[in-house]
């Protein structure tokens, strides 16, 4: 299956974190599965969770970093949730180039993902909660799309739209059907995609 994001082809915001609500408690994670916990290489310990999610912690300049990985064969669900939050600041900073009902599945969409992502975080989190950091990230992505004027880039081709929403609704049933924990990594044009 191809799937894609209708609209950010065109804006260029990159994303760097390994969870895009930071709501995963990972330190907790270690602590309360101390005895699951290997040493992977020197200085960097793993924790396999399951459905196919890893954690690496390691200690770097001081500071304790941890990596999630989804190798569940899914699209990891923070990566879907990444992408839906930079397609709604566009839909925010350019509401003159998407049609609203194009809006409404997007936000459809997003509903999906964050109350899986609100029942699969450790700690579970508040649904509310979760919503009220997604629209933190929006606004502020937004923010940059109005600042740096992409609107004015953007071509929106309603049928490739529709088709594209399909494809990523699809994509989306998909990945929340096998319950993990909500991480990013692995995301890019790449994955998910032919599977």
């Amino acid at each position: 299956m191809k799937w894609q994001f209708a609209i950010t082809a065109s804006v260029p915001i990159h994303f760097a974190q390994a969870e895009p609500l930071y709501v995963n408690d990972y330190e907790t994670m270690f602590a309360e599965r101390a005895d699951e916990v290997v040493d992977s290489k020197p200085g960097e310990r793993l924790l396999e969770l399951d459905n196919g999610v890893s954690v690496t912690s390691k200690m770097v300049s001081g500071v304790q970093e941890y990596t999630a990985f989804d190798s569940s064969g899914h699209i990891p669900v923070g990566c879907l949730v990444q992408g839906l939050q930079v397609e709604l600041a566009v839909v925010e900073a350019c509401p003159e180039k998407i049609p609203d009902y194009h809006a409404k599945l997007l936000m459809s969409l997003a509903d999906k993902l964050l109350i899986f992502y609100a029942e699969n975080s450790v700690p579970p989190q508040d649904l509310q909660k979760i919503k009220t950091r997604l629209n933190v990230g929006l606004k502020a992505t937004a923010h940059a799309i109005s600042r740096k004027r992409y609107c004015a880039g953007i071509e929106v081709s309603e049928e490739i739209m529709d088709e594209a929403y399909l494809k990523l609704d699809e994509a989306v049933e998909q990945s929340i059907a096998l319950p993990r924990l909500p991480v990013r990594s692995p995301c890019g044009p790449s994955v998910g995609r032919d599977q």
